[in-house]
């Protein structure tokens, strides 16, 4: 006697937009910050100094690390929202009085540790501005600024600067002595050679 087995998976298929909406949003942050990550990780190897792609000027590579630094904000943004999402509806879990679960999570080493990641990526983010902002644009936000680029010549900071023509000094007659004063000076080199 033939049976036909049938066997319903519809239990361990969900359907992932069938989640909950926390759940997609974190979803969505997560893939979207490995994106941005990997992103400013390729750009950054384009901006450094030791790299020539393009013959990208000094000024389009700072403006590349602007972008880095951007980009490293963004995956820190995106990073905070995920882990915050998370340790807020593990929160919310944990102090329900009606508990639909049989078990409920912990705040665990994970949390802390997204949150040093998005700390990390806002670092990150800050030393690419502090190091390309002057060369990305014209100028910056220190005092000294003007003496280091020379902005009061009118030069550019990127521009290479010309080289200095040097003037000979006017030497006076009065100062230029001869050899026949060495040798009416001192007797005993009167008859000998001359030192050239």
């Amino acid at each position: 006697m033939n049976s036909i087995i049938r066997i319903q998976c519809d239990f361990y298929a969900k359907s992932i937009l069938g989640l909950d909406a926390w759940v997609q949003v974190m979803r969505t942050f997560s893939v979207a910050s490995i994106f941005t990550s990997a992103l400013s990780a390729f750009l950054g190897l384009i901006e450094g100094d030791c790299s020539n792609w393009a013959d990208m000027s000094p000024r389009g590579k700072a403006r590349v690390g602007i972008l880095c630094g951007c980009l490293q904000f963004a995956t820190g943004t995106m990073l905070g929202i995920c882990v915050s999402l998370y340790a807020v509806n593990i929160l919310y879990d944990y102090d329900h009085p009606h508990k639909d679960q049989r078990f409920s999570y912990e705040f665990g080493p994970c949390i802390y540790m997204g949150w040093g990641m998005m700390l990390t990526t806002y670092l990150t983010g800050a030393i690419y501005f502090y190091t390309d902002w002057r060369r990305a644009f014209r100028g910056g936000c220190c005092s000294d600024d003007a003496h280091e680029f020379g902005k009061g010549d009118g030069q550019s900071p990127l521009e290479p600067r010309p080289p200095q023509q040097y003037a000979p000094i006017p030497v006076a007659e009065s100062t230029v002595e001869s050899t026949s004063d060495y040798s009416s000076a001192s007797p005993s080199v009167a008859g000998s050679t001359p030192w050239l």
